[in-house]
């Protein structure tokens, strides 16, 4: 039985910021964010022309209450030989199969490894939701899961040479993957109506930082960003090896099987994939 690799984000919504407009109603924004992300995915259009040479075919395959599993294609010209031995082409479009569970507690994609890159992929749905969106003053932004063991692997082996961390964060609005981060971090991002905001220690020159997972604040911002919520990255001295959470995102393996079973299996499928 064939089995299909799925590389998992999560989703933020978050609200733009307008000062001076009478209609924007932020608490609505905020309470009805996944509705509107919900009939965003159900109202795009077939085609979607991302430039003069790039048009992606999207399709809403089948959804079911918080769950989606969508088409997305791009036109590709395929040679082939006919019978006579002659060259020609033909039009092809390779899909790629997006899932997606809107829970509000969830929000997480996962996006089919085919014949394109899953970053790309994650690019292009990103742009063309975040157009629709903004009729409704909301943003999305998709961050890659990524196993958080990776990330403490990386500083327990190479402890002695930590030259810089950066964890570049998108400003929570999901409460159940924040817990653990620093409130004076959140704060800070929600009064100056961040959408991202970095955070780097550094140490000083020929010096090593010390990183440890019982230092409540550096473990809150690797939960965090692990949960989806940013990225995290790690420079050694005198060393051209780094850390990239990117280079680790969290995948997994969904059977042909699958997808003639309920839509919301897969849902909860990719919704109890763990960071750890």
């Amino acid at each position: 039985m064939a089995t299909h690799t799925f590389y998992l984000y999560r989703y933020q919504l978050l609200p733009i910021t307008k000062q001076y407009d009478l209609r924007y109603d932020l608490d609505e924004i905020i309470r009805n964010k996944n509705e509107y992300f919900k009939n965003t995915i159900l109202q795009l259009k077939h085609e979607l022309p991302k430039s003069k040479k790039k048009t992606y075919t999207y399709e809403v395959k089948s959804y079911i209450e918080d769950n989606f599993l969508v088409i997305l294609s791009k036109k590709q010209n395929v040679k082939y030989y006919t019978h006579e031995h002659r060259e020609e082409y033909i039009d092809s479009f390779p899909p790629a199969r997006i899932i997606i569970n809107n829970k509000s507690d969830v929000q997480v994609i996962a996006i089919e490894k085919s014949k394109y890159d899953p970053n790309t992929i994650r690019n292009v749905i990103e742009y063309f939701i975040n157009n629709e969106l903004e009729r409704n003053n909301l943003s999305i932004k998709i961050a890659p899961l990524y196993k958080e063991s990776t990330f403490w692997d990386f500083i327990e082996r190479n402890k002695d040479y930590i030259e810089h961390v950066k964890f570049t964060l998108i400003t929570p609005n999901m409460s159940n993957i924040s817990g653990g981060l620093c409130s004076d971090l959140k704060d800070i991002a929600k009064r100056t109506k961040a959408v991202t905001s970095e955070y780097k220690i550094i140490a000083d020159k020929n010096a090593t930082l010390r990183i440890d997972d019982s230092d409540s604040a550096i473990a809150g911002l690797a939960e965090y960003t692990a949960n989806g919520g940013g990225s995290a990255q790690i420079k050694l001295r005198n060393s051209k090896v780094k850390y990239k959470s990117n280079d680790h995102q969290l995948e997994i393996e969904i059977g042909d099987f699958e997808f003639n079973g309920p839509l919301s299996s897969l849902g909860d499928k990719i919704q109890k994939a763990k960071i750890s």
